[in-house]
């Protein structure tokens, strides 16, 4: 004769088999109800709170778009840069720098626009001081009311729905003072 309960699931077993049917996304197999009673209601499913699947995924893409975002910001500098430089070089060389500088223009704006990212503020440009869209390269006591804009920043998306990504690098405007007037 057979041992008691050679043959049979153990508990966990029978425990697990559930569990990971659910995870496979596979109905849960029920017994049956036995005669004269009703068999009770499915128990509601609700998606898991916690999907660290998609809380990894998500995190790679931010530190993807963060990475090509700065790209996109410090083409800026990489531009005034070569434009200095072919004014000394020959026309031919001054050329090739322009039809390089374009091409990678182009490969950075293309990527960008897949991701919905793009550059905001001009260069040397003055605005309102808005702590949301500007980082202060050097912060004073209080903040500035006008600011020039170093280097651009970058955000994704339009309008109210915007998210920046990088804000744009601001030095504050001083007031200038009034000349004063000599009279004698």
């Amino acid at each position: 004769m057979a041992p008691w309960g050679a043959g049979m699931p153990s508990a966990k077993q029978t425990v697990k088999q559930p569990i990971r049917a659910a995870e496979r996304g596979a109905p849960v197999r029920r017994k049956p109800a036995a005669r004269g009673k009703s068999a009770a209601p499915p128990p509601q499913t609700q998606p898991p709170a916690f999907d660290l699947t998609t809380v990894l995924a998500q995190a790679s893409w931010r530190d993807a778009d963060e990475a090509l975002a700065k790209a996109l910001r410090d083409f800026s500098a990489l531009e005034k840069a070569a434009q200095s430089a072919s004014r000394k070089a020959g026309p031919a060389q001054a050329q090739q720098v322009e039809d390089a500088l374009w091409a990678v223009s182009q490969s950075l704006r293309a990527a960008g626009r897949r991701r919905n990212l793009h550059r905001f503020g001009e260069v040397g440009a003055v605005e309102r001081f808005d702590a949301q869209r500007h980082a202060l390269l050097k912060p004073g006591k209080r903040p500035p009311t006008e600011v020039r804009i170093t280097t651009p920043g970058v955000m994704r998306g339009a309008g109210e729905d915007a998210e920046i990504v990088l804000m744009a690098l601001v030095a504050p405007v001083r007031a200038r003072k009034p000349a004063s007037r000599k009279t004698s």
